[in-house]
């Protein structure tokens, strides 16, 4: 019997070690897959960091970026102004304390005047700023890489007007080792050919700040290398044994830099050894059904754990693109518009914006496709690209034209922005506007018809179309994102565009900023408590400034008619003129201004000609509208209503000489009135009947 009992015994110790044995190794496999598991989430939190990282040190080289557009621009405006160079580059300069240099080397013997060698350059010296020329045999910039290889990228690639290109990272020879990025683009000729190449010398020592920001873990070290290895900036500067550090690594910038991120282990995985090991010692003594409990209630701590980190994470991600987002904003409102932008959980893809210049308002409205990051930085470079575009072009289709080539040659994610943009010239009553993509505004209770086209973003050589409207005291537009008119109640109605309507209908007597903000509020009381879907934006514009006539007054000389043609087109397009009849408007008044020109004062003698133009409404169900041009003088007497006709049947050589452009512009004019006023003045009156379509 005690030997059977002993047996048994025997037997009993050995089930329960095989059983120990045989748990311990189930859950030091469960054990080997939290570990993986840890590196799963620890590699997604790195990857994450490193995004955001990267993203911050784009933004810097994109404002470099945007500020060697604004120097393109203006350089090439004043091409034909050598002296003014230092200038412009001294502009720039000031922009940002990251900016060290800026200079333009031009092509051999550009200027006749400044010889073979011509670079001005502005640089920054210890916090002061210092302007020079330093072309010359002793400085020969055309052998140095940044004038070559842009000069001859450009000539591989002629076709890119805007191609740039940035150099690898370099150390500047003071005393505290700065290191530089070099960013050159060619400066083009009108006829596309080179005159040049500018460069920006950009300082890399607000990377410090950045890497000093990325903490996916406590001890994480950051650092940035350039592309041959060498380190640039560090956030700790103290030697560590790579073989405990988790390490990722990331170029960016064209492979110019790399960014590195190394996360103790001992943090990734110190929890969750320790309660693993807890776990298979609990088992070893036999608390076999404890031991499973204690090991599944860790994996899910741990698991729950992993996913408030990623949580953490992501609304950091948010919150620093709603931070970008709100940053880009103007709440400095005229009194003649007003805006709002709520974005859906902190952060979206709308935009607004405005620009005054002289007697003009320029403003845009856009929704960006897509959401988070990478929404936010694409509205954030459609809103910068709007403010220098208005300041340097005149018309909505030469902004949106300018906006979209920029973004379509750096968009390979086809990310698209459909926008509406419009000038509005107060004074004048004109508003002329080029719509990419968006939703119809309302102008006075009535949704805009428009023929839209393609969003920005997609087509680099694509030719918008510019339409316009008269635009008198009173008159006002509403313009909003999809955001509004797709709020949904709780019961899952859209809102709507007819319902819109009604809330503009509704506040059309308040002023544009209680309408902005009364609209919103009715907006956000037809959700009620329903979530917001999108980004909600809104724009009022009212014309409060009673309509006068435009006056230009221009010295006898035709080349002064380059000043008018332009205001006399923007004028029959907002009538409703189509391009032959507008052509033909312009040639009439051209060679009624000839005319006066000519012969209105004796020859050599400078006078003076004012020119009034008034464009009024529909005044019939077949008239849409009448532009009328009053053309004024002192010059001497001249009635040309009572010269005689030319008759165009006759040959050439037979037919008398002079009288063809006054016959051209009374046969191209409906009425045409002359008079003498008792103060010695020629005053013509040309007008015009736009009938309808």
């Amino acid at each position: 019997m005690d030997t059977i009992n002993r047996y048994l015994r025997t037997k009993g110790i050995y089930a329960v070690i095989a059983a120990a044995v045989l748990i311990a190794v189930l859950l030091g496999a469960e054990y080997y897959m939290d570990i993986r598991d840890d590196d799963d989430e620890a590699r997604k939190l790195v990857d994450r960091e490193l995004r955001i990282a990267e993203m911050k040190i784009m933004w810097e080289l994109w404002d470099i970026e945007a500020q060697m557009s604004d120097l393109a621009i203006t350089a090439n405006q004043r091409i034909n102004q050598p002296n003014s160079m230092l200038k412009i580059t001294n502009k720039i300069i000031q922009q940002s304390d990251l900016i060290l240099a800026v200079a333009i080397g031009f092509v051999p013997d550009f200027y006749k005047s400044k010889g073979y060698w011509f670079e001005p350059r502005s640089r920054r010296i210890d916090g002061e700023i210092f302007d020079d020329q330093i072309g010359g045999p002793d400085h020969d910039y055309f052998k140095m890489l940044w004038y070559s290889d842009c000069a001859r990228s450009y000539k591989k690639h002629k076709n890119h007007r805007n191609h740039v290109l940035w150099t690898s990272p370099y150390t500047v020879n003071d005393r505290n080792k700065t290191y530089v990025v070099s960013l050159t683009r060619p400066l083009l000729t009108d006829d596309d050919e080179l005159a040049g190449v500018m460069c920006i010398d950009m300082s890399l020592s607000s990377m410090k700040r950045i890497v000093g920001s990325v903490k996916p873990y406590p001890g994480t070290i950051c650092q940035l290398f350039d592309d041959e290895g060498d380190l640039i900036v560090s956030s700790d500067t103290a030697q560590f044994n790579e073989d405990d550090y988790f390490i990722t690594e990331k170029y960016i910038a064209n492979r110019s830099l790399l960014v590195r991120l190394a996360c103790p282990k001992k943090e990734i995985y110190g929890t969750s050894a320790a309660d693993g090991m807890i776990a298979i010692g609990i088992t070893l003594v036999g608390l076999l059904l404890l031991a499973f409990i204690v090991q599944r209630t860790v994996r899910t701590i741990v698991r729950l754990d992993a996913a408030h980190v990623q949580r953490q994470t992501v609304e950091n991600e948010l919150r620093i693109a709603h931070d970008i987002q709100m940053s880009m904003l103007r709440n400095d409102f005229p009194k003649e518009l007003c805006a709002t932008l709520q974005p859906m959980k902190e952060v979206g893809g709308d935009l607004y914006d405005f620009y005054q210049k002289d007697d003009s308002l320029y403003f845009i409205i856009g929704d960006v496709s897509g959401k988070g990051m990478p929404a936010t930085m694409m509205m954030a470079a459609t809103v910068n690209l709007f403010r220098m575009a208005a300041r340097y072009f005149n018309t909505p289709q030469e902004i949106v034209e300018e906006i979209n080539e920029v973004i379509s040659e750096r968009n390979p994610n086809l990310i698209f922005v459909t926008a509406f943009v419009g000038k509005l010239d107060m004074r004048h009553g004109l508003l002329t506007y080029c719509n990419a993509g968006h939703n119809p505004p309302i102008v006075n209770n009535t949704y805009l018809q428009t023929d839209p086209d393609i969003p920005i973003g997609y087509d680099a050589e694509y030719s918008f179309r510019q339409y316009g409207m008269l635009f008198p005291e009173g008159s006002r537009i509403v313009l909003y994102t999809d955001g509004v008119t797709e709020s949904r109640n709780e019961e899952g109605d859209f809102m709507g565009t007819d319902y819109l309507l009604s809330l503009v209908n509704k506040h059309q007597q308040e002023d544009v900023s209680d309408m902005t903000r009364n609209i919103i509020n009715d907006t956000h009381l037809f959700s009620e408590d329903a979530d917001q879907r999108d980004d909600i934006t809104l724009m009022c514009i009212a014309n409060n400034t009673p309509v006068q006539s435009q006056t230009l007054v221009i010295n006898n000389d035709i080349e002064e008619l380059q000043r008018v043609k332009p205001l006399v087109r923007e004028y029959c397009e907002c009538l409703g003129c189509d391009k032959r009849l507008t052509r033909k408007i312009v040639l009439a008044l051209e060679e009624a201004l000839a005319n006066v020109i000519n012969y209105a004062y004796p020859k050599g003698e400078l006078g003076s000609i004012d020119i009034d133009i008034l464009a009024m409404p529909a005044v019939s169900e077949q008239i849409q509208g009448d532009i009328t041009f009053v053309i004024s003088d002192n010059g001497e007497p001249f009635n040309p209503l009572e010269k005689k006709s030319v008759d165009v049947e006759q040959a050439i050589d037979d037919r008398q000489v002079g009288g063809l452009g006054i016959y051209l512009y009374q046969q191209l004019m409906d009425t045409i009135l002359y008079n003498r006023t008792d103060d010695g003045r020629n005053v013509l009156t040309l007008t015009k009947h736009i009938s309808k379509v």
